[in-house]
């Protein structure tokens, strides 16, 4: 039987249901544990979470490089309700290895649901919190990735079959249309087939925001009215959206459609801007050049280039309709991500003071 949260126990018996041998509480950690050997760098949380007692206490900080201390840049913000904790792989080997483990972080800004600069903590955050076999939970969508895993499919297929009940999205058909609708692009960019509902209601909050997005750029001219497969995979690269293999050099085979072909985003967007050389200061601009002066403009001080900075990622971080190109978001760790002619780059607040450092200095002579 799947459950909406299953133990180890539980998943082992409902692998061995699935797949007719016999599992246990160790080889679900295994199967979980290969199946994110993928990620060899900075890899993501598992599938499996740990639920604590009732009584653990969590807390929010924010990393505040100016109010925190070098040893500690965290600041308390305030006490939050019980929630899970996600593993990583090194948390499920030593499951694996020795029945326990332990972590101190129960949320990341990196994380699906995180936010920047916030991390959520299992209280007190200076003492790791002991994890045991018994606490270790899986959704019931998770475990059936584990269980189409445990019989040889690759992991987009997993993700696909579990997303649609075990079938197949019906490829031949949408790769054979020249465009895409919004809702249909998103759909199946995260691999459902069109027209059905995630039953998981935060991937099903996710995809609504995404298909909102998309139909907010197609009403203010950002998207054109019939897009390509092809298109939409570019539309999707520059949000830095993980594009499944389905999806890689398959559209490229699209007919085009009777009467015309849909546009691709280059040619709704016009050429990007021309990197040309500004001898007033003695630096090139580029893409970024405009954008950095409506941030001067915006500043609360123009003289202060901490102040430019800030400017510079509240435009980054406006709503896609109104955000400023080539801007795409800011993300906490990297800096304010922008779209240039190699695709989506990132300049942080470091390179972002020097820059506009070398724009004051005063020109050579020569």
């Amino acid at each position: 039987m799947l459950l909406s949260w299953n133990t180890l126990q539980e998943a082992a018996d409902y692998l061995t249901e699935q797949t007719g041998q016999k599992w246990t509480e160790r080889a679900v950690l295994d199967v979980t544990l290969k199946t994110y050997q993928a990620f060899p760098e900075n890899p993501p949380s598992t599938c499996l979470k740990a639920a604590p007692p009732k009584n653990t206490q969590f807390a929010l900080y924010k990393w505040d490089d100016e109010i925190g201390t070098p040893a500690n840049p965290f600041v308390f913000q305030h006490y939050l309700p019980w929630q899970k904790i996600p593993l990583f792989p090194v948390h499920v080997a030593e499951l694996l290895g020795c029945g326990e483990t332990d972590a101190n972080i129960a949320r990341r800004p990196e994380d699906r649901n995180g936010e920047a600069g916030r991390y959520v903590f299992v209280e007190p955050k200076e003492q790791p919190f002991p994890i045991t076999l018994s606490m270790v939970v899986i959704s019931g969508d998770d475990l059936q990735l584990l269980a189409f895993h445990a019989v040889g499919q690759n992991r987009d297929k997993i993700i696909e079959l579990a997303a649609n009940d075990g079938k197949n999205i019906d490829w031949a058909h949408w790769l054979g249309l020249p465009f895409w609708k919004p809702e249909e692009a998103v759909s199946l960019l995260m691999l459902y087939e069109p027209g059905t509902s995630p039953r998981n209601p935060d991937i099903r909050a996710e995809l609504d925001k995404k298909i909102q997005a998309a139909l907010r750029e197609q009403a203010c001219g950002k998207l054109p009215e019939h897009v390509a497969p092809a298109a939409w995979i570019e539309w999707a690269k520059g949000k830095g959206w993980i594009i499944p293999s389905q999806l890689e050099g398959l559209a490229a085979k699209q007919p085009e459609p009777e009467g015309g072909k849909a546009e691709t985003l280059s040619e709704a967007r016009g050429p990007l801007p021309k990197i040309k050389t500004n001898r007033t200061n003695n630096e090139k601009t580029n893409i970024l050049s405009a954008v950095i002066e409506r941030a001067e403009k915006d500043a609360e001080n123009p003289n202060d280039n901490q102040s430019i900075w800030a400017a510079f990622v509240n435009l980054a971080k406006l709503e896609d309709e109104t955000r400023p190109a080539p801007l795409l978001g800011f993300v906490y760790e990297n800096g304010v991500k922008y779209m240039d002619a190699n695709g989506a780059s990132f300049i942080s607040k470091r390179n972002f003071l020097k820059r506009l450092n070398r724009k004051k200095e005063p020109t050579k002579t020569r």
